[in-house]
């Protein structure tokens, strides 16, 4: 995770060495509004570069509003395109090298002019356009905005979120509320979008001196990763000797994943079954309950599944190999069998030794008479 801060025009000034020095890694410009080029780009995207600085670029995007569109997705296209090969433009020539994102709202008067459907496929457009262009795409929205607006399985893009959890009151990055553990639905949300969550916005409320800009409030923002990192994969260490119990196959259901991800869902586990445990890794908050990720064999394969204390599974001892579980009724069937059979076994001894006295008798006459 780290530092960044988002500007444009009412920010006034940057001392993007101020920025620095206080910790900042990456500042986010606006470049465009519409087509138009932010009244500060030309000072603020060179000073982030002059103080060694990631840039990231932004454009504010209106090709979403019905005055725009008049409710036509041809029409919000071809404004699109506009819009976005104007961002691309500037981001290139001040050679961005963080996230260049297609922001995406709705200011106050304004209307959507889009469904769900067709602005998903749009914004996947721009992005795959900034793509092309060579710069790392991604899209920033508020947490609500994603959710009803945006198809994110859909989306071909990371997302930016906006979500300040403590708003008015927002506090700094020392003081910011770890993201495993933003309480409430939107802390669930954010956190189920795992690796598609590219940065989060948590504070826009102050402390615009401390770190450079001529405007008492600045956006601060935690980078989640910058583009072209190689994602840091969830650590499991093996274990052996415990199973998996499935003990709800609905309300809440027992589901199993692709990967230690909640939207890469692969079915549901059978209720009361026992599934082989092969590796613990690592937890997770979800609905106000931490949720810890184990791989496990069902049907042959190894998958991911993640125990919550709410009842749906358990993770327990398996019994110990070689030692199934025993049967009394059968054992002592086991050992009557066995107790007759050597009854009967004996009987045949003793019949079979009293013949071979009888023999050794009758041997034993011949003898005398022969004599």
């Amino acid at each position: 995770m780290e530092k960044a801060l988002d500007i444009s025009r009412w920010q006034d000034t940057l001392d993007a060495d101020a920025a620095r020095r206080a910790g900042i890694t990456t500042i986010l410009c606006r470049a465009v509004y519409g087509t138009g080029k932010d009244a500060r780009w030309d000072r603020f995207a060179p000073a982030v570069k002059a103080a060694g600085l990631r840039l990231g670029v932004y454009g504010f995007a209106t090709w979403h509003y019905k005055n725009i569109n008049s409710g036509s997705t041809g029409a919000a296209r071809a404004a699109m395109l506009a819009q976005t090969d104007a961002l691309i433009a500037l981001a290139l020539a001040a050679g961005a090298d963080s996230w260049v994102a297609v922001d995406q709202e709705l200011e106050a008067g304004q209307s959507m002019g889009l469904d769900r459907a067709a602005n998903t496929a749009l914004l996947t457009e721009s992005c795959e356009r900034i793509r092309a262009a060579g710069l790392h795409p991604c899209v920033y929205c508020s947490a609500g905005w994603a959710d009803a607006r945006i198809d994110t399985a859909a989306l071909e893009a990371p997302l930016w979120i906006a979500w300040y959890y403590s708003d008015p009151a927002d506090p700094d990055f020392g003081g910011c509320t770890p993201l495993e553990s933003l309480p409430g639905k939107w802390g669930d949300y954010l956190r189920g979008l795992g690796r598609q969550l590219c940065a989060w916005q948590f504070g826009r409320i102050g402390y615009g001196g401390q770190y450079g800009v001529g405007s008492a409030n600045v956006d601060r923002d935690w980078i989640c990763y910058q583009p072209g990192e190689e994602e840091t994969p969830m650590k499991f260490e093996p274990v052996a000797g415990k199973q998996l119990r499935c003990t709800s196959a609905e309300n809440p259901k027992c589901e199993t994943f692709n990967s230690p991800d909640i939207n890469d869902s692969l079915g549901v586990l059978e209720l009361d079954e026992t599934y082989a445990v092969t590796a613990r890794g690592g937890t997770m908050q979800l609905a106000g309950m931490t949720g810890t990720w184990y791989k496990i064999i069902a049907d042959g394969a190894e998958v991911f599944c993640l125990e919550l204390p709410d009842g749906r599974c358990v993770v327990e001892d398996a019994p110990a190999a070689g030692t199934p579980a025993v049967d009394l009724t059968e054992v002592l069937a086991a050992l009557a069998r066995i107790e007759k059979n050597q009854s009967a076994q004996g009987k045949q001894l003793t019949a079979l030794g009293e013949k071979i006295t009888a023999a050794g008798a009758a041997l034993a006459g011949e003898g005398a008479a022969d004599g």
